[in-house]
């Protein structure tokens, strides 16, 4: 779409649909697990995961005895098998029935050092791409070694059921960002997103052991931004492949999502890898936990799960703040896109 809010709405639907996902393929292994320590009925098992994730907010949870997930290893994958079988041919049904074919363009090949020149001389793109960079890299720094800090520092032995809540939070959520994008700009609402987890990560980085509550909070507040975070930034690189078209007339989104995919790839492995390696060197020992890492290596861990994304994020907010590619402006760039398209319609009419 050429509209600059219909491409929020279209990367929000996408989004939600991957955090729908993403809440099927996490409930399929805890309904088996439910099942297989306590069996029952569906609306038991479902009973039991309400129980379960509802107790990580009262410390019950503690109670809770983590069952032998290395023999339920085939049931889960078997019960994952099941569900991409039945639900995959229902989605290509509906997709190829549904959902229109776009206007076919003329393809051409664009070199890789052809393509990198053309988005290095997008002034937006190189903005988006070190905001996606900082972001991703910082959000992988925290997940890295997000296990360890809910495990030995908050005291929690599983999350489990509670991610629902989360990704709930996440598909709640995603209206409200679409508001606020219409209403401010969807710059300006991926740096509130971006501000609420900075403001998360630093109330974290003071809880103590024993704090389940004020954790899951938190934990739900940074679900209610997840979604905003995910499909603002593609709707904002869909706004900077307009640059490049009302300057060179082609239409080149695919080079634009493809570097956009490799830079989301290498903030991931970066992040991972950096992150794991400072805690480890440091003196953190994940097989040990808190008595066996020494009392830098408990540190590094919290200064890595909380100040990382808070670092991480604050350079990206500043790119974000003075981001140049506002509403107004892509209005202007569409018109002239619009006017060239006119143009060449009555030439290729004479």
């Amino acid at each position: 779409s050429p509209d600059y809010h219909q491409r929020s709405r279209v990367t929000a639907a996408r989004e939600l649909f991957v955090l729908a996902g993403l809440m099927v393929a996490a409930a399929v292994p805890m309904i088996i697990e439910v099942m297989a320590d306590r069996g029952g009925s569906v609306s038991q098992v479902f009973g039991a995961l309400w129980h379960d994730a509802t107790s990580a907010f009262t410390g019950e949870i503690m109670n809770a005895t983590p069952a032998d997930r290395a023999a339920l290893t085939g049931p889960v994958l078997a019960g994952l098998a099941f569900v991409v079988i039945g639900i995959l041919p229902i989605c290509v049904f509906f997709v190829v029935t549904f959902v229109q074919e776009p206007e076919r363009h003329e393809k051409s090949t664009v070199p890789l050092l052809e393509g990198a020149k053309i988005v290095w001389r997008n002034g937006p793109m190189r903005r988006v791409l070190m905001i996606a960079l900082l972001v991703i890299f910082g959000e992988s720094f925290r997940n890295a070694v997000s296990l360890f800090f809910i495990r030995d520092i908050i005291g929690i032995p599983t999350i489990g059921a509670a991610y629902f809540f989360y990704f709930i939070a996440g598909l709640g959520a995603i209206p409200f960002w679409l508001w606020l994008g219409r209403k401010i700009g969807k710059h300006r609402a991926f740096l509130c997103t971006l501000v609420t987890v900075a403001i998360v990560s630093g109330i974290n980085f003071f809880l103590e052991n024993g704090d389940y509550l004020p954790f899951f909070l938190l934990f739900i507040i940074k679900g209610f931004c997840f979604g905003g975070l995910q499909f603002l930034p593609v709707a904002m690189l869909a706004d900077v492949v307009d640059v490049d078209t009302a300057r060179s007339g082609s239409k080149r989104a695919g080079t634009y999502f493809a570097v956009l995919g490799l830079t989301e790839k290498l903030a991931i492995a970066l992040g991972t890898g950096i992150s794991l390696n400072v805690v480890g060197l440091l003196g953190f020992d994940p097989s040990g936990g808190i008595t066996g890492s020494t009392d830098i290596g408990v540190l590094s861990l919290r200064i890595v799960y909380c100040g990382g994304p808070i670092l991480f994020y604050g350079l990206a907010m500043k790119l974000i703040w003075n981001y140049p590619l506002t509403p107004q402006r892509h209005q202007r760039l569409r018109e002239r896109i619009e006017r060239r398209n006119a143009r060449l319609a009555q030439l290729d009419a004479r």
